[in-house]
């Protein structure tokens, strides 16, 4: 074998083997395949075969690499640095495991799924905690494995520049009688065990509010269901004012038909005395009145109770919803003394008003509250 040896103090720096390699600061001949080893801090070469394996190097492969033969590696550990597992992917090692890879649209540590834009961090402890944000030597904000989210306070987006078609939720008491609050304990797979503490929770049902208030539910990717508890607020808000009217208008109607120290007062008492009121203040007997249905509030059936003057030629009482429909309109009422039946079950539960209109003008306007 014919070769070239370039010395210094006797020891050859470089060495010009047949075949083109080369080796400097070495004497030892390098594996098939290499055209140059650079010994001491670095090295270079084309191939997977060497004898070292405490130097940093280029491995400079012309295959994808692995978390075991990373193309650049540090100092001490060869199976520590940067590899290419496959096209536009980078992935980082350390002693010959992956621990975090960059494609062109997520970062995934541990991990080689399919997740878009986002960091998974994978846990190796049910209890593990991730993206913990630490102030003052607090953790006042993180992620554990076992799907608890802890931060010292939490604030959702809801500025009126960001919203557009802002409508009032309609028939939200409604709605709310409509939904149920369930206590319930988690039952989950071996896989999810972690949950299973047997701890006591409040909450509701996805598919079931999903039936009543859809807008709130989410279908996970998974085919699981989510309630997003938060946009209940509103609803709830508006419930509240409903019933708080519902409140309000009862109070007003125990006023008007009970008297505490006289007991209660019968329908024609009653009748009697608006038609003296109204005498006293218009000097006259024959004012077309509307009367306050009974039962009220109803579940099945109730009663309103109207009279109209001599020259009413045409009467009728129209029942609309708290948003000023129409609902239902009962036409061609008698003269005089009169009254209708109405069926709860044409209606759903919620408040509801009903006028009187005798020749085309607005009588009186009542609320009546119909429960389930």
């Amino acid at each position: 074998m014919v070769f070239v040896c370039i010395t210094t103090f006797i020891n050859a720096q470089i060495k010009i083997f047949t075949g083109g390699n080369v080796t400097i600061g070495s004497t030892n001949a390098p594996s098939p395949g290499f055209k140059m080893q650079v010994v001491g801090n670095s090295v270079f070469r084309a191939n997977t075969a060497s004898y070292i394996t405490s130097a940093a190097y280029i491995r400079g492969l012309d295959t994808n690499s692995t978390a075991t033969t990373p193309d650049y590696t540090w100092w001490g550990n060869d199976q520590t640095g940067i590899f290419h597992p496959s096209g536009g992917v980078i992935g980082f090692s350390s002693n010959g495991m992956e621990r975090m890879r960059i494609a062109s649209s997520n970062i995934q540590i541990n991990s080689a799924g399919d997740w878009v834009r986002c960091i998974w961090v994978k846990a190796t402890t049910p209890y593990a905690t991730g993206y913990i944000m630490n102030y003052g030597g607090r953790d006042n904000f993180w992620v554990e494995a076992s799907g608890l989210v802890y931060s010292v306070d939490h604030y959702l987006l809801s500025d009126v520049n960001f919203k557009t078609d802002i409508k009032t939720i309609p028939n939200a008491l409604n709605k709310v009688l409509n939904l149920r609050g369930v206590t319930y304990k988690w039952n989950f797979s071996d896989s999810m065990s972690v949950f299973n503490t047997g701890e006591e929770l409040m909450g509701v049902i996805a598919q079931e509010v999903e039936k009543v208030v859809p807008e709130v539910v989410k279908t996970m990717p998974n085919g699981t269901k989510a309630v997003a508890y938060q946009n209940l607020i509103g609803l709830l808000i508006e419930a509240i004012k409903e019933q708080q009217l519902q409140i309000d208008t009862l109070k007003k109607t125990l006023e008007k038909y009970y008297v505490i120290k006289e007991g209660t007062k019968s329908m024609n008492n009653l009748q009697n005395e608006e038609k003296i009121e109204n005498k006293n203040e218009n000097n006259s007997t024959t004012k077309s009145m509307l009367y306050q249905n009974v039962p009220n509030p109803f579940n099945e059936t109730t009663i309103i109770h109207y009279s109209l003057s001599d020259d009413i030629n045409n009467a009728q009482i129209l029942i609309f919803n708290m948003q000023g429909t129409l609902i239902k309109s009962y036409d061609n009422l008698g003269k005089t003394t009169g009254e209708i039946s109405i069926n709860g079950g044409e209606f759903n539960a919620g408040m509801y008003m009903y006028s009187l209109i005798a020749n085309g003008k607005e009588i009186d306007t009542k609320r009546m509250i119909l429960t389930k």
